[in-house]
């Protein structure tokens, strides 16, 4: 009996060990496909507008853009990322958007993606255009760049290259997210989501 019982404290510290460890490697997995996740926010043949990146946003967006434009949107999420992950091993993620894109053809791209590349961003440009190449491959698709920041970080850098991109780009144009509301410095708030939105909607009607 004496065995026994010290038996079950030492059976108990070891279930709090293991349990708490398997919690979290279920909590990582579960993180792990948020960021690799797709979604379909429009499920209809040839949407007006075809979003990708989603930097510091969500399907939020996609459905603000929708009231606030009245436009057809379909939108794959991929949030936290660097844009090599599109392109490179072990995601590769590109053939599975391509594939989940399927046939439909758009007017216009919005790309909203680049917190994670911040600091380093060679090829940066040449590798978007990879992945346009393969959502889109009529040239004349207008892309529209969604300039990104963070409260506590200073983007100027690299929100002074996106700029530029757009301007050696004829079907490239600039839209810039700094001034829309945030609920956490990083993350768009239902306001902000709404002011991007706005600001989509009028150049796109500046583009029409």
């Amino acid at each position: 009996m004496l065995f026994e019982s010290s038996r079950r404290p030492f059976t108990a510290r070891c279930l709090s060990i293991v349990f708490p460890c398997i919690l979290l490697c279920c909590i990582v997995a579960c993180e792990q496909s948020e960021h690799s996740c797709t979604e379909t926010i429009y499920d209809g043949d040839n949407p007006d507008i075809f979003m990708m990146g989603q930097s510091n946003a969500n399907s939020d967006l996609a459905r603000a853009i929708i009231r606030e434009s009245g436009m057809s949107v379909h939108q794959i999420n991929h949030g936290g990322q660097r844009i090599e992950t599109w392109l490179e091993p072990p995601d590769q993620w590109l053939d599975e958007d391509v594939d989940f894109l399927g046939d439909r053809e758009f007017q216009y791209f919005v790309w909203f993606q680049g917190e994670s590349n911040r600091n380093g961003y060679p090829g940066y440009e040449r590798k978007l255009k990879q992945i346009l190449s393969a959502v889109s491959p009529d040239k004349t698709t207008e892309v529209i760049i969604v300039g990104v920041w963070m409260d506590d970080e200073d983007m100027t850098e690299f929100r002074a290259y996106q700029k530029e991109m757009c301007d050696r780009n004829a079907h490239f144009h600039y839209v810039d997210s700094k001034n829309c509301a945030r609920r956490d410095g990083i993350h768009l708030s239902a306001y902000g989501q709404y002011q991007l939105a706005r600001k989509i909607r009028l150049l796109i009607e500046s583009l029409e």
